[in-house]
């Protein structure tokens, strides 16, 4: 009985020494992924790093070829190890590396003898109107690589457009502004554009010079009377809505409620029924409000200092500043998903904000010589559109992978291992920026 007692006891000990060792084993597997993950982290933040840094050097340099080939490298890091589709470093890199070669990507088109006042996004992704300040209003369309415009007005006396909203379901432009017809009435411009017609009808009932319209369910709503008024437009009627006492800068309709946003000189928001009654201070601003936009859940506003607020599900108390211009607000533009928002205005930029993760950077487009009046953003998000004073046009790429997809065809070679030891690091294996380049002995120029 004894031995048996013995053997049991043994057994037992052998059972827990090998349940000890599992446990051991168990837990340097867990050490070890453990410290892979952070060593893959590490490793994931120095490239992320390095990308970064290769990025805004690349922008520094006046030597194109190499500019592109540390932009490129840049977006392949970017690429392999970052998650976040919008870094504006390696966006501004690329942008700028692309320019050195002249690429379409990144040119400016000509649009209008002076001012280019108004751009708007068309009925499909490769499609925008533009308009400027002698009344010239036109269609682009991207043929190729290269956007081409159809004259839908030309240059004109007594015609300065200050406004112009598309509705797409009716196939069918709005342009309003300095307008006076023949016999000295203001008026509103309706270009039907269906089977590429571009017959016009006037709307009167408006007076003076007014700069803001909106098209919101099947109406169009307008800001007349010199800045006082908001009138609402249905098959030609004219109905007064609201007169305010104080001028208003801006306005905006919500399309998913019964409400419409004033933005005021006086530095208030003020939120209305459609029908006009029930106006309400939502909150006040130090300074004047130039432009406000609204939504889904999503309202902003931007003044003449240049600060961008936003506000998130009606909370006024907490606003979100969004910092960076510093110049006056003339663009405030939220995509129609309501997932980014362009500000823009007299600093000469335009900034693409991410509304989602509104705590990354936005990506900042600075390659304008003047200010700028209006910017808008295609349906499917892969171009952004802006105009500026001196009369250009520019058609931004917004997808960081269309302009990264670029730069190898006009690169002519790739780094060499000197300059991959100096812009990269020397401890990391070399590699091939691109792959259909043959660089051998240009891989072995700089030992």
């Amino acid at each position: 009985e004894a031995s048996r007692i013995a053997a049991v006891k043994a057994q037992g000990a052998a059972s827990q020494a090998a349940i000890q060792a599992t446990e051991a084993k168990v837990l340097a597997e867990i050490e070890k992924d453990k410290a892979e993950q952070e060593k893959a982290r590490a490793d994931q933040l120095r490239y992320l790093a390095i990308a970064n840094a290769m990025a805004v050097k690349s922008a520094q340099l006046n030597d194109t070829e190499l500019k592109g080939l540390l932009a490129q490298q840049a977006y392949i890091f970017d690429e392999r190890y970052n998650e976040y589709q919008y870094d504006p470093e390696i966006y501004e890199g690329l942008y700028y590396a692309l320019k050195g070669f002249d690429h379409p990507l990144a040119k400016k088109i000509k649009g209008h003898p002076k001012s280019a006042k108004v751009v708007v996004a068309g009925l499909n992704e490769n499609e925008f109107f533009s308009a400027g300040s002698q009344g010239s209003i036109l269609k682009w369309n991207l043929i190729g690589e290269e956007w081409r415009a159809d004259t839908i007005a030309g240059i004109r006396t007594r015609r300065v457009v200050k406004s112009m909203v598309f509705d797409p379901k009716g196939n069918q432009l709005f342009a309003a502004g300095q307008f006076i017809n023949q016999a000295g009435e203001s008026i509103i411009e309706r270009y039907s554009l269906a089977g590429n017609g571009k017959q016009m009808e006037e709307i009167k009932g408006v007076k003076g010079s007014f700069i803001k319209m909106n098209f919101v369910n099947n109406k169009l709503w307008v800001l007349d009377e010199y800045a006082r008024s908001i009138k609402s437009i249905e098959q030609n009627k004219v109905t007064n809505i609201f007169e305010s006492e104080s001028k208003i800068n801006d306005f905006t309709v919500d399309e998913s409620t019964d409400f419409v946003w004033l933005a005021t000189d006086n530095g208030s928001i003020i939120r209305m029924d459609k029908n006009g009654k029930n106006d309400t201070l939502m909150f006040h601003n130090k300074t004047p409000i130039s432009k406000i936009a609204k939504r889904t859940n999503v309202l902003a506003i931007g003044d003449i200092n240049g600060s961008v607020k936003l506000f998130v599900d009606n909370d006024f108390a907490k606003p979100n500043s969004l910092t960076g211009h510093f110049g006056g607000i003339d663009v405030l533009t939220i995509a129609a998903d309501g997932s980014f928002m362009l500000s823009g205005g007299k600093d000469k930029t335009v900034r693409a904000w991410n509304l989602s993760e509104i705590t990354q950077p936005p990506i900042v487009l600075d390659d304008h010589a003047d200010w700028v009046w209006s910017a808008d953003i295609s349906s499917n998000k892969e171009w952004i559109f802006s105009a500026t004073e001196d009369g250009f046009l520019h058609v931004w790429p917004f997808s960081i992978d269309k302009m990264g997809g670029q730069l190898c065809e006009k690169l002519d070679r790739n780094l060499t291992e000197l300059e991959w030891n100096t812009y990269v690091a020397e401890d990391l294996d070399y590699e091939k920026t691109c792959d259909a380049i043959n660089n051998e002995e240009l891989s072995n120029a700089g030992k």
